[in-house]
């Protein structure tokens, strides 16, 4: 009898997170090992940067609890999206016994940096948490945070220590315009060069994402990876996940970032592996008109 009291309300318990805190279009959660991952179904259209923004979570972390997803997203594919869902265990019942309210435990909160740029404040890494995230919380540069911790690359992991000097920034978010005047000139995005005649660039400074224009061409880079999805830009960040598209079929697909470099057409924003070309439909001597879709 008690067993099956145990698990009537173990059941309960998963149900009730469930109604709860999974949001509407997901289709269940999964626990893998230690961790639970909510299961979302891909419908048409989507993308990596969309799934994250929908769950509050990042590409980086969907990319890593789904390495397949490197290679493009396909309509009804079941994307693993990390959550901060803890199983509790459920209480065995006790007839006519109150047990007494446990009290909550008071988290100190991490308060942004004062206009003092010469504070230090401690932050302690949360699930889905990356280092641009970090550095639009306290108003400093992802570089800034990198180099006062030692750091070699953007990984971070959960519960890792990093030290943050804050300062008090106005971001310019201006590509290729005049520059908004900044407080503190060192911490201010400045755009690497001025999109050329017939592109665009446009950068979404409360959500993080880049909307690009311009050409496409099949790279004959020899050291690339010709059968991945694979591709160079002139200065998205290496590692970078783009959601590139054909305008003339509107094909779809993601690619990995590998390398910077600037082709001697100035209207060429990426140089695509074989394997991207041809899953967009692009032939190896054509030039082709996309639109570029990312997360900075």
């Amino acid at each position: 009898m008690k067993l099956l009291t145990f698990l009537l309300c173990s059941l309960l318990s998963l149900s009730a997170f469930a109604a709860e805190h999974m949001p509407q279009d997901s289709v269940g959660i999964k626990k893998v090992g230690d961790a639970w991952f909510i299961l979302h179904k891909t419908e048409k259209g989507q993308g990596l940067f969309g799934i994250a923004r929908r769950y509050n979570s990042s590409v980086d972390a969907i990319t890593k609890a789904n390495p397949e997803v490197k290679n493009g997203l396909s309509i009804g594919q079941i994307v693993l999206v990390p959550t901060n869902y803890k199983e509790a265990a459920p209480a065995a019942p006790k007839a006519e016994e109150k047990k007494p309210e446990a009290k909550k435990e008071e988290k100190k909160a991490e308060t942004p940096a004062s206009t003092n740029s010469d504070k230090q404040i401690k932050h302690t890494v949360k699930s889905g948490e990356t280092l641009y995230a970090i550095s639009r919380q306290y108003n400093v540069s992802v570089d800034e945070i990198k180099k006062l911790n030692k750091l070699s690359s953007n990984e971070l992991t959960v519960g890792q220590e990093l030290i943050i000097k804050a300062g008090k920034v106005e971001h310019t978010e201006n590509y290729g315009g005049e520059e908004k005047k900044a407080e503190n000139k060192s911490n201010t995005a400045k755009p690497d060069a001025t999109p050329a005649a017939g592109n665009s660039y446009e950068y979404n400074k409360s959500t993080g994402e880049v909307k690009e224009s311009g050409f496409a061409v099949v790279s004959s880079v020899e050291t690339m990876d010709q059968k991945r999805s694979f591709a160079l830009h002139p200065t998205a960040p290496v590692g970078t996940i783009i959601m590139v598209t054909n305008t003339q079929n509107n094909k779809s697909v993601f690619i990995r970032v590998i390398g910077n470099t600037k082709s001697s057409d100035p209207q060429v924003v990426l140089m695509l592996s074989n394997a991207s070309a041809e899953r967009l439909g692009i032939g190896a001597n054509d030039r082709v008109s996309v639109r570029l879709n990312y997360a900075r």
